[in-house]
């Protein structure tokens, strides 16, 4: 018998964030982080859809999409914010699309997996310094309610 598979490919995703070496601090569903544990990035679950499947009713297999969003948030010199954020996202980027275990709980759905979807930033002139960037991710698994 298995379990969903949501609370697994999210423990692994917080487990990935602690091993980024450009972040001080990484946790999971925070509302706020401590200034001096900056740089940070915060895992929020986030939403998950069923995709549009007719056959896919009652216990009958489907696909679910996950939607967990990354906070990347960094306080530095105006100077060197936008680069140094930068560098944050391509990391979070290469470790989580690259990560075999993610992969491997996907298995099963075609065109199914973790993919990039896109970033939002606060970086504004009014705000050069501190920038909080929310990193969006979908990550489509196999829903089989009779393995519960």
């Amino acid at each position: 018998m298995a379990d969903d598979l949501r609370e697994p490919i999210l423990a692994r995703i917080a487990a990935l964030l602690q091993g980024i070496s450009g972040f001080e601090f990484a946790g999971r569903n925070l509302v706020e982080v401590d200034e001096r544990r900056m740089p940070s990035c915060i895992l929020y679950d986030g939403d998950e859809t069923a995709w549009d499947v007719p056959q896919a009713v009652g216990l009958r297999p489907g696909v679910i999409e996950m939607a967990p969003i990354i906070e990347i948030n960094l306080q530095e010199p105006p100077d060197t914010v936008g680069t140094s954020v930068n560098v944050l996202l391509t990391q979070l980027k290469q470790v989580l699309l690259s990560d075999a275990m993610i992969d491997g709980l996907c298995n099963g759905v075609t065109n199914g997996g973790i993919r990039y979807v896109a970033c939002t930033t606060s970086l504004s002139p009014s705000r050069a310094e501190a920038v909080k960037m929310q990193v969006h991710f979908a990550i489509a698994v196999p829903f089989t309610p009779n393995d519960f």
